[in-house]
């Protein structure tokens, strides 16, 4: 979720407006921080700003360490048992015959 922040009233409107604006970052809420109207600044979470200061190998690495992650959950998943339904190739044949008759 994304909020425009267009200033404070007030001294104790400030501080208050200082951390509702970190507790909600850090929850993963970003801010707009607006001047006449036009974005200037965005108050992200740590975490969000780290991943935004990662090199192109970095995020690459950690996009395929996710997949492998999907895939190893898929693996585990089939061999558990619990989920005995057709594969998505199967699946995707199915729509495909369907589609065409």
């Amino acid at each position: 979720m994304q909020r425009a922040v267009h200033g404070a009233g007030g001294e104790r409107d400030r501080e208050h407006d200082r951390f509702g604006a970190q507790d909600a970052a850090s929850a993963g809420e970003r801010f707009l921080v607006e001047r006449d109207h036009r974005p200037v600044a965005m108050l992200v979470s740590v975490e969000d700003g780290r991943r935004l200061d990662e090199s192109e190998g970095e995020r690459r690495r950690r996009a395929l360490a996710a997949l492998d992650r999907m895939v190893q959950q898929g693996i585990e998943l089939r061999a558990s048992g619990a989920f005995d339904g057709p594969t998505s190739d199967v699946l995707l044949r199915e729509d495909r015959d369907r589609d065409d008759a």
